[in-house]
């Protein structure tokens, strides 16, 4: 009888991967991004340089350095995000989205970049508006505005780009957060009504003008993006630990409770998106089903959360309880007068999609725990006679 010994073998962790090209490695994907911002910063100041021609320029307010930054980088981020999203399609990360139909896959990307193009325009909008005020009556030269202009569109390039190839749940959980903020408040910020707020928050959509459109365009990016993160969330739902509730749970059990939070968090995008496209003036009844449906289904996913993921801590199921008490007391106090709908609308607008991004990023950060587990150990080859 003689014994074989197994060949030692290095383990896989410990071999670097293979990147001849550099597009990958931390290092290559920020030179990547340092051409972006240089590609972003041409174009953008060849047309400062032609639209501001030998005049000065104001920093805010029509045909003012703010509102052509805004709208270049818009556009900018808008073709650079699906770049460098496209450039990183074969990522581990994009996994899901291969297995997806092409038109799921078009409807993914496209409401991704949007958000992004419109984080840069309201962010853009928003720090000339304050530029202006702090500099009053302040101009800009012409061959300083077409360089602003160019800087500008070149950070917000470079920073699309990363955040192009690095999404991942959590991040676009951070970019919708972001997203919604800034929509919202600039609707408020700009509405022509400035008493809006004594009818309801519906009221920032009913009208043709710069607020009610950033309002209810706000509203469908975020349900896209919303069921982006639906896809996102199932694939590290199908592949973590959290649908088991223990070792006999079956593949088909986890993948059902997997999909039950999927086609919930659709739906709940599907209903914001339709509050973005049927204004509450021009379509009463569906404008406040899909609203009121979006908060029912919140409120069954909340209560059916502990058997679909049982394995999340069980102090998130108690706020998420909690998030359901104050909606309804705020339901009361609006039902006795003391608050207007307004009030009640904000806070559970707010408590929604508060859980919501809590609960995209707990899922993200199990599946990454999960993922960062060593291997179990193989076992030693038999003896062979």
């Amino acid at each position: 009888m003689s014994q074989h010994t197994p060949a030692q073998s290095t383990p896989a962790a410990s071999v670097a991967p293979s990147d001849p090209t550099g597009a990958t490695t931390a290092a290559g994907v920020e030179s990547r991004a340092l051409l972006f911002a240089i590609g972003g910063f041409v174009p953008a100041g060849v047309i400062g340089l032609i639209l501001f021609g030998s005049h000065d320029i104001p920093l805010a307010g029509a045909n003012s350095l703010g509102n052509v930054t805004a709208i270049v980088s818009a556009v900018l981020a808008l073709v650079v995000f699906i770049v460098g999203y496209v450039l990183s399609y074969a990522e581990p990360s994009r996994a899901w989205l291969r297995d997806v139909r092409l038109g799921r896959q078009f409807l993914d990307i496209g409401g991704l970049a949007f958000a992004h193009a419109v984080l840069c325009y309201l962010a853009y909008g928003v720090l000339f508006k304050l530029l202006q005020d702090a500099f009053l009556d302040a101009v800009v030269f012409p061959i300083p505005a077409a360089v602003l202009l160019g800087a500008a569109c070149a950070t917000s390039s470079y920073f699309v780009y990363l955040s192009a190839v690095h999404m991942t749940t959590s991040r676009v959980a951070s970019t919708m957060a972001i997203f919604l903020v800034l929509g919202l408040l600039t609707s408020m910020l700009t509405a022509a009504d400035p008493l809006w707020w004594t009818m309801n928050i519906s009221a920032l959509g009913m009208n043709d003008d710069l607020s009610s459109h950033v309002f209810n365009f706000t509203l469908l990016i975020a349900g896209i993006v919303l069921t982006t993160m639906a896809n996102y969330m199932t694939a590290e739902l199908e592949s973590g630990p959290l649908t088991r509730t223990d070792a006999t749970t079956t593949d088909a059990v986890a993948l059902g409770r997997a999909r039950y939070v999927k086609w919930s968090l659709v739906l709940i995008g599907v209903f914001l998106a339709c509050v973005g496209i049927f204004h509450v003036n021009d379509f009463f009844w569906i404008h406040n089903t899909v609203a009121t449906g979006m908060a029912v289904v919140f409120c069954v996913l909340v209560f059916r959360l502990p058997w679909v993921v049982p394995g999340l801590p069980r102090a998130f199921f108690v706020v998420g309880y909690i998030f359901i008490a104050v909606i309804v007391v705020s339901a009361v106090f609006f039902a006795t007068g003391y608050y207007n709908l307004t009030a009640v609308e904000i806070i559970a607008f707010a408590l929604i999609f508060t859980w919501l991004i809590v609960l995209i990023r707990m899922v993200s950060a199990a599946a990454t725990d999960a993922a960062a587990l060593p291997a179990p150990p193989v076992a030693p080859s038999p003896l062979v006679e």
